[in-house]
This record gives structure tokens, C-alpha cells and sequence, in this order.
């Protein structure tokens, strides 16, 4: 069994990282209006709070659009695959690197479920003394024995299978620890966006409240 993205998941990421920049593109005009407004109307603090609201913003979404577009990049080279004897994977690391790993399954010790809310990921864990599964980091053999793998764009449902099938696949004396239903996988990350928001909002409210106490 092979897991790679599919077009259509990629085309997914792209829809994503378009109202990212469009929405980055209205922050900035929003951004713009305001301080024209402040400087050649009205010089009031509110206005130019929001002006600098609406350039965190912008900043924000452009930070995301340019995470999706590594993620594109990213779902075209990562896979993990399941054959008769061994489990292999490809995974994006840090500054444009990869690792990758053949880890055969009557090495493996554990494998355990990530706890991380909405993120598909888990650990596989191989014998201390371990002979034939390897790691490599770029082309670079590394000595480690806990590989963490996670979703490259890949659909949680698609995922799920995988790791599931590779839970039949392993000898009867690893260990599996977790659960049957992956639930925290399914559940909903924290909205950065909407805390950035709530934030924005709070900090408005203080500072207007301090203004008629002062």
C-alpha cells in the first residue's frame, strides 16, 4: 500500500493558499484607506489602531499563503508506503531537507498514536539493536531510533487507513499504544486567526476603557 497526494489534494492546498492571498490583498487596501483616513482626516488613535490591526493581518495571511505553497512542494515528494517486510517513508524536514527511512517490521517496538488536537501523526519506535531498518537525512545515515510520522496534505480518512493497515501489517509482539478511533485526529486545531481576533479585540477594549479612566 502506497500513500501519496493526490492532484486533487493539491489543487485543495492551491484553493486554500488563493483566499489567503486574496484576503491579504484586502487587508492591505483596508490598512491603506485607514491611514489615509488618519492622516488626512481624522487623527484619531482608533484609526490608526486598526490600520496597524489590519497590517498584522496581512502579515498574517501572507505568512500562511507562503506555508501552503511549501506544502505544495512538500506533497509532491513525500510518500509512505507498506510492502510485506517493511515500512517506508519520505517526509519534508526543515530548510528544503527530507528524511527518509526503511524500517522493517519485525523491528519495530511500538508504534503510538500522536495526542496532538487535529494533527494526523504517530511514532514508530525501533529496536535499540535494530540491524536493518536505516534512517537517512538527505543522504546522510543517521542513527535514530523514534521517527515521527505525519500528514503531508494527505486526507485524515486516507490517513487513518494507512495507519491502520500498518497496525495489521506489524509482528504480533509490537506494542500499539492508543486508540481504536484516532478521535483527537478529527478534532478541530486551535483557529490561530480567530485568536489573533479575539486578541486585537481585547487589547481595543482595554486601552479604551484606560482612556476614560485616565
Amino acid at each position: 500500500m502506497r500513500l501519496q497526494a493526490s492532484d486533487e489534494d493539491v489543487y485543495g492546498i492551491m484553493d486554500i493558499r488563493e483566499r489567503y492571498l486574496a484576503g491579504m490583498v484586502v487587508s492591505a487596501m483596508v490598512c491603506g484607506s485607514l491611514l489615509a483616513v488618519f492622516i488626512m482626516l481624522f487623527r484619531k488613535w482608533d484609526i490608526l489602531y486598526f490600520a496597524g490591526v489590519a497590517f498584522l493581518g496581512s502579515c498574517f495571511l501572507l505568512i500562511r499563503a507562503v506555508q501552503c505553497g511549501w506544502r505544495i512542494m512538500e506533497m509532491k515528494q513525500c510518500y509512505l508506503e507498506i510492502t510485506s517486510e517493511c515500512f517506508v517513508v519520505r517526509q519534508a524536514e526543515k530548510n528544503g531537507r527530507y528524511e527518509s527511512c526503511r524500517i522493517y517490521l519485525d523491528e519495530i517496538e511500538k508504534i503510538i498514536e500522536g495526542s496532538r488536537r487535529g494533527v494526523p501523526e504517530f511514532y514508530v519506535v525501533i529496536y535499540m539493536d535494530a540491524t536493518k531498518s536505516f534512517v537517512l537525512y538527505d543522504r546522510t545515515r543517521i542513527r535514530k531510533n523514534i521517527i515521527l510520522v505525519r500528514s503531508f496534505g494527505y486526507t485524515k480518512d486516507a490517513f487513518h487507513d494507512f495507519y491502520r493497515k500498518l497496525l495489521w501489517a506489524v509482528t504480533g509482539r509490537t506494542r500499539i499504544i492508543g486508540t481504536n478511533t484516532q478521535e483527537t485526529w478529527y478534532l478541530k486545531k486551535p483557529q490561530a486567526g480567530f485568536l489573533l481576533c479575539l486578541g486585537t479585540g481585547a487589547v481595543y477594549l482595554l486601552l479604551k476603557a484606560a482612556m476614560y479612566l485616565i
